[in-house]
């Protein structure tokens, strides 16, 4: 009885396991803009090593902080956070990447890259920043 318990769930295991390996579809895209700036405006920082939680901090508050308040208000309008993210449980990636979608939307995307460029420390290695 215990082997066959044993060989169900690695079963399952190994069927679930290519679906939990690739992102939903379209995931990643809001990343193409996004990266082609920095590539474009600042390469020698490397800025696409910020740690989620580094870039969260910057696409959050620091980068609404510098928006007139009619600017602001149409991004946060944009901002599909909540519906996006609302099964996930932690993590800065699902947040980003609704932000980043949002200043896609409302063509911020240059001032975001640019205020990035300035504000953010050059990187080394993945994470490794400042």
């Amino acid at each position: 009885m215990r082997i066959c318990t044993g060989l169900c769930v690695i079963l399952c295991v190994l069927v679930a396991l290519p679906a939990l390996a690739e992102p939903p579809a379209g995931a990643f895209t809001v990343y193409r803009p996004y990266n082609a700036l920095l590539q474009q405006t600042c390469p020698q920082k490397r800025l696409y090593y910020l740690s989620p939680a580094d870039l969260n901090d910057l696409l959050v508050q620091d980068f609404p902080a510098i928006l007139k308040p009619r600017e602001k208000g149409r991004l946060m309008h944009a901002n599909d956070e909540r519906i996006s993210c609302a099964k996930n449980i932690a993590g800065a990636n699902c947040e980003n990447r609704a932000m980043l979608r949002a200043i896609d939307r409302t063509h911020l995307m240059v001032r975001f890259v640019g205020m990035l460029c300035k504000k953010a420390p050059a990187c080394r290695s993945q994470s490794n920043c400042g």
